[in-house]
């Protein structure tokens, strides 16, 4: 008598499997498959093994942050390029600044618009602080008027000068 063996696909259930094995990691596996099926098994391997490669690109730089583990160095925390939320929102304010008719938002993120027009405010106020004429009118407006007949620092000065 003999006995006629029917394997059965373990992915489908369709009559016709072979059986096939394969390694994943350390271990061995056996598995009952059409050939369509170990086709698109090996086909899968193939496309992580690409993956694989890809994604180790990434790995290779990034840091290992596997607990106990001691870091060589540990990055700063990066923070947002440009001026402070906090400091874009307290100008905006205390200036009425309105972009597109728009006063800046309460909260989240402060947008790019703000952040320029609020550096570009900041440059120009530094630069009439540092301009000649800014000194000069500021140190006109220092001086006290004279009172009792008597002249100014200013006018002393200038009046030396002439001499």
């Amino acid at each position: 008598m003999a006995i006629k063996e029917i394997r059965v696909c373990d992915i489908t259930g369709a009559d016709g499997a072979q059986n096939w094995e394969f390694e994943e990691g350390d271990k061995k596996y056996g598995i009952d498959l059409l050939e369509t099926e170990w086709d698109k098994l090996n086909n899968l391997f193939k496309e992580r093994a690409a993956i694989q490669e890809q994604i180790q690109e990434y790995v290779e730089v990034a840091e290992d942050r596997t607990p106990g583990q001691p870091t060589l160095t540990t990055p700063a925390a990066r923070r947002p390029e440009g001026p402070d939320a906090a400091e874009v929102r307290k100008w905006a304010k205390a200036t009425n600044h309105l972009i597109d008719g728009e006063p800046i938002p309460e909260r989240g993120r402060v947008p790019k618009a703000w952040k320029d027009a609020y550096v570009t405010a900041q440059e120009a106020e530094k630069r009439q602080q540092a301009s000649p004429q800014a000194v000069a009118d500021k140190s006109d407006q220092e001086q006290p008027e004279p009172s009792n007949g008597q002249a100014s620092v200013k006018e002393t000065e200038e009046a030396s000068d002439s001499k």
